[in-house]
């Protein structure tokens, strides 16, 4: 009897195992019209970029050898959708390709100010790596004539927006006519987002905590359901 009663029971929850897997891979593959695909095609939990700007406010006495003195402003806080779009099925339902564009929209309500209005002086990135780029190469006086010409420093001043999504620079597009794989236009987040739509009258660290749109970039998926 005890015999009869254990194998009972194994069998009892082997079953019940088998249908728990099976509603379990049934909630999780990515149908159309299901739960499971509406958050996999628009993910609910919102996600924000925050960025911080480190101003140097001594730069003058920086160029004749004095420690740089930096002043962090921020956050300028960003929501960051990741929605799924063009979403195909292939392969008689087997396979499902879509594009992954990211949008960043402003939230001021989380933000120090206003990032079409708000300065930074920082490094010149542009022409540091410019200077870096030609030195010891023929094209090293060219690239200091160009510095000389356009007043070029060690350091600029921009606005955060411009600093975050880019801004066409003068020495990049010099540069550029000569050497097309430069990019004229020079942005920390430029080749991570298309150019902002910002909804609202942005050397920065970004953090990934829990509107007005800057901007956003496609990547595409093919997915496999099993």
């Amino acid at each position: 009897m005890t015999l009869l009663i254990a194998s009972i029971s194994l069998l009892v929850a082997h079953v019940f195992q088998t249908v728990v897997d099976l509603q379990v891979k049934q909630g999780t593959v990515l149908k159309n019209g299901t739960e499971t695909f509406e958050a996999w095609e628009d993910p609910p939990p919102p996600v924000y970029m925050q960025f911080y700007f480190f101003n140097v406010s001594n730069p003058l006495e920086v160029l004749q050898g004095a420690t740089p003195l930096v002043e962090e402003i921020g956050p300028y806080t960003y929501r960051e959708y990741r929605p799924r779009v063009h979403v195909q099925f292939l392969d008689n339902g087997t396979k499902v390709s879509a594009l992954n564009p990211k949008t960043y929209v402003f939230e001021p309500e989380k933000s120090v100010g206003d990032p079409e209005v708000d300065l930074i002086r920082t490094i010149n990135i542009p022409a540091v790596t410019a200077m870096e780029w030609t030195r010891s190469t023929p094209l090293q006086f060219a690239t200091e004539v160009l510095l000389l010409l356009y007043q070029e420093s060690l350091f600029t001043v921009h606005s955060v927006h411009e600093l975050l999504w880019g801004y066409r620079d003068r020495l990049l597009s010099t540069i550029h006519v000569l050497h097309p794989e430069i990019d004229p236009v020079f942005g920390l987040f430029s080749k991570v987002t298309a150019r902002p739509r910002l909804l609202l009258p942005p050397l920065a660290t970004a953090g990934t905590a829990g509107g007005g749109t800057a901007g956003g970039d496609s990547s595409s998926c093919l997915c496999s359901l099993q």
